[in-house]
């Protein structure tokens, strides 16, 4: 990836700016800080930005909060489309605030981040025109699974009605993939499910011929969407997933591909996704990772 330059348009820049003052801070949040400032040096341009917050996503009890310290950078000049971007978290006890020692820190290069509901990070990579993101466990900054669809987020329930949060990813390799593994021609991709802040599941999907799987991998001519779907039934669904227990409405994972018009679904059980029961299309395969 690092062969991969970050690039911005002014207007772009200026949307996800609106959007991280919108939709970056948790619900359950008690309280919000938020430092901003934006200055011009000929035909550059630096937008800094810090979001101070408290999370309770380590707390067995009220002393184990944290407080968050989410620092997002972004650099470009008007007259190149290409740019820089880093984001950084920490986070400290919530007793010593800023002037201890972090207990963790995330650092990546991106143009967004985002503290969602259910303890995670969602980091946007924005590099180029291409659809990159990471998630990572709030609790304790462990990346999960980087992916090039949009990640999904949603929630389930078993039968004793426990609520577990779910994150799904799909990893696309670049051509210069360090991983012999995913290296190999025939990887289409990497579907990772996370449950509770850890992994549950990777399962990754092959093509028997070659040149399909470039065709699948393709990062400009092809487009990746993951969704939550009802077992047996076409179409989405939105935030019901867990309205009622995996045990009485089946749910499913799809990977669907929208150029080449293929759809993958893997089953939902209570440890992660099964391949007992899935719809793979004709010419690809599923196996552990």
């Amino acid at each position: 990836m690092t062969s991969l330059r970050l690039t911005y348009r002014p207007l772009m820049l200026a949307l996800g700016l609106s959007g991280l003052w919108a939709g970056s801070l948790p619900a359950w949040a008690d309280g919000i800080s938020v430092t901003s400032k934006a200055t011009a040096n000929g035909d550059s341009r630096l937008i800094d930005n810090t979001i101070l917050d408290f999370s309770s996503c380590r707390q067995d009890h009220d002393a184990d909060r944290m407080l968050l310290r989410l620092h997002l950078t972004r650099k470009w000049d008007v007259n190149s489309p290409e740019g820089e971007g880093h984001v950084r978290l920490d986070a400290f006890d919530a007793k010593t605030g800023t002037s201890g020692t972090p207990l963790y820190t995330v650092e990546a290069e991106g143009s967004a981040a985002q503290i969602l509901p259910d303890c995670l990070l969602r980091i946007d990579r924005g590099l180029e025109d291409l659809e990159w993101w990471q998630i990572n466990d709030l609790a304790s900054g462990t990346l999960l699974f980087e992916t090039m669809a949009e990640p999904l987020i949603f929630a389930t329930l078993d039968d004793d009605q426990i609520r577990s949060v779910r994150a799904a990813g799909f990893y696309v390799p670049p051509d210069d993939e360090a991983d012999q593994k995913l290296a190999d021609p025939h990887v289409v991709g990497l579907l990772t499910l996370a449950t509770d802040g850890k992994i549950a599941t990777r399962l990754l999907v092959t093509a028997s011929d070659p040149a399909k799987a470039t065709e699948l991998r393709s990062y400009w001519d092809e487009r990746r969407y993951l969704a939550v779907v009802e077992t047996g039934k076409p179409g989405a669904l939105g935030a019901a997933t867990a309205e009622q227990p995996l045990s009485k409405r089946p749910l499913s994972v799809e990977v669907n591909w929208a150029v080449a018009g293929l759809a993958l679904r893997l089953p939902i059980g209570p440890a992660g996704l099964k391949t007992e029961g899935a719809v793979i299309p004709d010419g690809l395969k599923v196996a552990p990772w």
